[in-house]
């Protein structure tokens, strides 16, 4: 049996890798991720829920949680949100939303479900300049606990995100804003970036969707978030 699936207003994301010290394990629904800092800060918590429709209907379990990672001098370097299933639905569902192609240059998009028009597997990135007023926009909880703790966002940074779906209704999003001076993975392959990102942070980022998209597909849901870094 195939159902249509539609989730209105949530936007994915994903993150792992390996070769580092990992210093803290956060779960989330059925996600276990390896971080290699301690330092980050729970922020969020919240239960959210999917719907779907066709020929059944009816909804699923969505866990969500929030971290911000600062510095000494109370600098916002990171703000990281993740949103997972506890389990799938139920019933075999088709997801659909895609990953089209930005026709903006300055944003990055790759597709990796190799065509398949059922299933989610989305990553993007682009340069936020005003990172306060970003933070507003996508980060409310967040940007509540910045503002009460006194905190200074970075003056620029990069925003990256990853969705990965299943069939069965599992899925997981990571969402990261990054402080502009984020540092990244060496770059394999040669590819076009947006302008003010560098290719090493387009590589860490792809490294983190491909760590996703191994939770997602595993029994476990374990991962393992590629070192997350800064310049010194």
């Amino acid at each position: 049996m195939r159902i249509k699936q539609v989730i209105s207003g949530i936007i994915f994301g994903g993150l792992m890798s390996s070769g580092a010290v990992f210093a803290m394990d956060i779960e989330v629904g059925r996600a276990t991720i390896s971080l290699n800092s301690d330092k980050w800060t729970s922020v969020n918590e919240a239960n959210q829920s999917g719907s779907y429709s066709g020929r059944e209907s009816g909804s699923f379990d969505i866990k969500e949680k929030s971290w911000v990672l600062q510095d000494e001098s109370k600098k916002v370097k990171a703000i990281l949100k993740i949103r997972s299933t506890p389990g799938g639905a139920g019933v075999p569902l088709s997801f659909n939303g895609g990953c089209k192609a930005a026709e903006n240059a300055n944003v990055y998009v790759k597709d990796a479900t190799g065509g398949n028009l059922r299933a989610i597997d989305c990553l993007r990135a682009f340069y936020v300049g005003n990172t306060a007023e970003f933070v507003n926009r996508a980060f409310k909880d967040e940007f509540a606990y910045i503002q009460a703790n006194k905190l200074t966002n970075p003056k620029a940074g990069i925003f990256m995100s990853n969705m990965v779906t299943m069939s069965s209704g599992t899925f997981l999003s990571i969402v990261m804003l990054a402080d502009s001076d984020m540092t990244g993975l060496p770059v394999a392959d040669a590819e076009v970036v947006p302008q003010n990102i560098k290719p090493e942070v387009i590589a860490w980022a792809n490294e983190m969707a491909k760590a996703s998209r191994g939770s997602v597909r595993s029994f476990s849901g374990k991962m393992v978030m590629p070192a997350i870094e800064f310049k010194q």
